[in-house]
């Protein structure tokens, strides 16, 4: 009788268990091949050679990059500066123009201040 009810019990179990367990779960991932080590090594030391000659390229190309970009900020401040020049001196010229004074208008003016400072020296009224 005691062994009725162990295989019972075994059975119920094996039933219970049968329901969660399925041997194709369990199984190993299909694919996966596993080496001596030596092509991953090459793989591992190619793909860092790559990586520093990619990181090398890149430092060179960010300095002349950096290079160029100074430069093109220095010309542009050159021709601002230019430019500020050139205005600068149309501004004078054009003033310069503006007030220009005759020879005729020079003369005038001194025999202005000339009268002002006799009248100023002799007003009959002090």
């Amino acid at each position: 009788m005691r062994l009725v009810s162990i295989l019972l019990s075994m059975v119920a179990v094996l039933a219970l268990a049968g329901c969660a367990y399925h041997p194709t779960r369990i199984g190993g991932v299909p694919g996966i091949i596993m080496g001596d080590g030596g092509y991953e090594r090459h793989r591992s030391y190619d793909q860092d050679r790559r990586e520093r000659e990619r990181e090398r390229w890149e430092r060179q190309h960010r300095k002349d990059w950096e290079r160029d970009r100074d430069r093109e900020r220095w010309l542009h401040e050159q021709r601002r500066r230019e430019y500020e020049q050139r205005r600068e001196h149309e501004r004078r010229r054009e003033w310069q123009r503006d007030h220009r004074q005759t020879r005729h208008d020079r003369r005038e003016w001194e025999r202005r201040q000339r009268e002002r400072a006799h009248q100023q020296r002799h007003r009959p009224w002090d």
